[in-house]
């Protein structure tokens, strides 16, 4: 009778175990799938170095710098005021402002200079120079320069994004760095508990699948919303695509990793008994 009732306390005893377990997995699996996703999201669209590359890559430059020259154009300026190097320059500081939270405030400077040096080549034969000029004359043209530059970076869509932008980096800024805390204690409590290990392989394994799976549906919205910008359509395709390739590697490495381990633990675990 005896032992009958303590095969009975034993069995209870591993089926309290095993729903512990169970809870702390799917705990543990939910916290690292947010710590997945919102690391990707750090590297990639929240990223300003990230971003610059994708934009340096991209068509977008080429579109600014033909656009800007041809408004200045229309006011008697040289059609080759701007150049792709200006452009991609212009682009990485107004990038580097926007993730920052800043009002874009371009250095124009070198523009206004290449502008002078332009003028100064065509008015040398008539015996004239900028310097010349009255200076009512060169600070229009400054003016000019300055409105065509930032009616094509500094537009209203750009402006109304760099504040999404900074809400969106605060939140994911506290799931990540709240999923992380959260995660090292949980793996803290399975090492007391001796059950790390096991707990380990199988929230690594099934984190990155769920990852995986948030992170492409991710790409899909990501896809949408940039086709919708007329100004970054041209890049959709090329950053997205380079999402996913980071999104594929990181949870990749989870589930290799994850996988792994469960092998490990389980040749162990047989060889113990």
């Amino acid at each position: 009778m005896e032992s009958r009732i303590q095969r009975f306390e034993e069995k209870n005893a591993d089926t309290n175990i095993k729903h512990h377990h169970t809870g702390f997995n799917i705990i543990s699996i939910v916290m690292l799938t947010i710590f997945l996703v919102t690391l990707v999201l750090n590297i990639t669209f929240l990223n300003a170095s990230f971003m610059t590359k994708e934009l340096k890559k991209s068509t977008v430059s080429t579109q600014i710098t033909s656009n800007v020259n041809q408004e200045l154009s229309q006011y008697g300026l040289p059609a080759n005021v701007m150049t792709k190097k200006l452009t991609n320059r212009l682009i990485l500081q107004a990038t580097k402002q926007v993730y920052a939270g800043k009002q874009i405030d371009l250095n124009l400077s070198p523009v206004f200079s290449r502008a002078e040096k332009l003028v100064d080549a065509n008015l040398a034969g008539l015996g004239v120079s900028t310097s010349q000029l009255p200076t009512t004359i060169t600070a229009t043209v400054k003016e000019k320069i300055n409105t065509s530059v930032l009616q094509q970076i500094n537009t209203t869509r750009v402006q109304t994004f760099t504040k999404e932008l900074i809400a969106v980096k605060r939140i994911e800024r506290v799931l990540l760095f709240g999923s992380g805390i959260f995660l090292v204690l949980l793996f803290f409590w399975a090492l007391i508990k001796h059950h790390f290990w096991g707990s380990l392989g199988w929230t690594m394994s099934f984190a990155g699948l769920l990852a995986w799976v948030v992170l492409k549906l991710m790409a899909t919205v990501a896809s949408s919303l940039l086709t919708d910008v007329s100004e970054l359509s041209a890049m959709s395709d090329q950053v997205v695509a380079d999402f996913n390739r980071v999104g594929n590697l990181a949870t990749l490495i989870s589930l290799v990793i994850g996988v792994l381990v469960i092998v490990v633990d389980k040749i162990l675990s047989s060889r113990r008994l």
